[in-house]
C-alpha cells in the first residue's frame, strides 16, 4: 500500500485518541488498534518507509502527527512481530 495512504490512515487513527487525558495511553492505544485492524504487510510497508527517512513524494506523503510518530517508535516491537 502506498506510504501516503498508510500515514494519512494512521494520521487519523492519532487525532481520534489524542483526545485521551493519559498521553502515554494514547500512545499504547494506538499502536494497539494498530496491531489489531492492520495487516502485517501494511505495518511492514509503514516501517520501510520510516526506515527509508521518509522520503518525500513531492508533497504526497503527509507528515505523521506527533502521536503517531511516537506509537510507531514506542512500539515497535509489538507492531513488526
Amino acid at each position: 500500500m502506498k506510504p501516503e495512504k498508510l500515514v494519512d490512515m494512521l494520521n487519523r487513527i492519532a487525532a481520534f485518541y489524542e483526545a485521551m487525558p493519559d498521553p502515554e495511553q494514547a500512545c499504547a492505544d494506538v499502536a494497539s488498534h494498530v496491531k489489531r485492524f492492520w495487516e502485517p504487510r501494511m505495518r511492514a510497508d509503514l516501517y520501510a518507509w520510516l526506515d527509508a527517512g521518509q522520503p518525500d513524494d513531492g508533497d504526497l506523503t503527509p507528515a505523521l502527527r506527533p502521536l503517531a510518530a511516537r506509537a510507531l517508535e514506542a512500539h515497535r516491537a509489538l507492531l513488526v512481530g
